[in-house]
């Protein structure tokens, strides 16, 4: 897809989230704990700062652009950029959707909804993942992976094995209700660590 034409989906979608907080009742669920029990609530435009986040985030993709040209040259050269660009946007859009559904019928399950929506983007972020060229501001961003183009490399090909892999393997658990979002969580920070410890050991193998 298009910038102009994802552009004018995204600005589409944000409005009719906005223009939904006129049918919600004044009070709205704003927080949940972690047993996904609504905790607290506040005013229905509350969601009207919320629906914009996605334009937020998308457009502020461009900024980070302009920051570090390895990726002005990446995105000139491949669609991959913006292709991550959308992925993440449409996490954002899909979390707003989930809020706002909950917001018209409380009852729904979250835990599930949420839950498929992180699986299904950490597949799609992991079939990109080792595209992303050394950059200071999108990937995995440890003080050693930034300053080694190697290590980056190593690191975000084997980031994209595992997101991939954990994606499937929860979104099958959880279609199949054996494991809750907290399951989905730990998961991620798990890789997240690894990627860490793993990327270390690559700079101090490769710094020799």
């Amino acid at each position: 897809m298009s910038k102009k034409s994802f552009s004018v989906v995204l600005w589409v979608m944000t409005l009719a989230m906005m223009m939904s907080v006129y049918f919600m009742d004044d009070v709205i669920p704003i927080h949940w704990n972690f047993h996904f029990e609504i905790d607290d609530y506040g005013s229905r435009y509350i969601f009207l700062g919320l629906s914009l986040l996605p334009v937020v985030m998308y457009y502020g993709f461009d900024f980070i652009n302009r920051l570090d040209e390895r990726l002005k040259k990446y995105e000139s050269k491949s669609n991959d950029y913006q292709i991550i660009r959308i992925i993440i946007t449409l996490l954002m859009l899909a979390i707003d959707f989930i809020w706002m559904y909950m917001c018209f019928y409380p009852q729904g399950n979250m835990e599930v909804a949420l839950s498929v929506v992180f699986c299904m983007f950490l597949l799609f972020l992991g079939n990109y993942m080792p595209r992303i060229p050394m950059n200071y501001y999108v990937g995995i961003r440890f003080p050693w992976t930034v300053r080694n183009e190697t290590v980056w490399k190593k690191t975000h090909k084997m980031g994209g094995y595992i997101f991939v892999v954990s994606g499937l393997m929860m979104l099958i658990l959880t279609i199949l209700n054996l494991v809750g979002f907290e399951f989905v969580v730990a998961l991620i920070l798990i890789d997240s660590l690894f990627l860490g410890i793993y990327s270390y050991f690559m700079h101090r193998k490769f710094i020799k």
